[in-house]
């Protein structure tokens, strides 16, 4: 029973980290001219505004994701 908890938990561990990943990408991975859903002239995304709204999108995820793995290794 050991082992197969040590595998649910490394496949949970690897779940939250990949779902992380992906969610931090999906703004690169969008058009240019689509910023968070928002329709934006397609030179934006390189602003100062952008790059911060993007900051903080990251860091708001990636607490989810730390906040995620700290539950799973409770």
């Amino acid at each position: 029973m050991h082992a197969a908890m040590t595998l649910f938990f490394t496949i949970l561990i690897v779940v939250v980290l990949v779902l992380t990943t992906l969610q931090m990408l999906i703004p690169r991975l969008t058009r240019r001219d689509i910023w968070f859903a928002v329709t934006v002239s397609p030179g934006f995304r390189d602003t100062k505004e952008a790059r911060a709204i993007a900051g903080r999108y990251r860091l708001i995820v990636g607490a989810g994701g730390a906040l995620a793995l700290a539950i799973v290794a409770v």
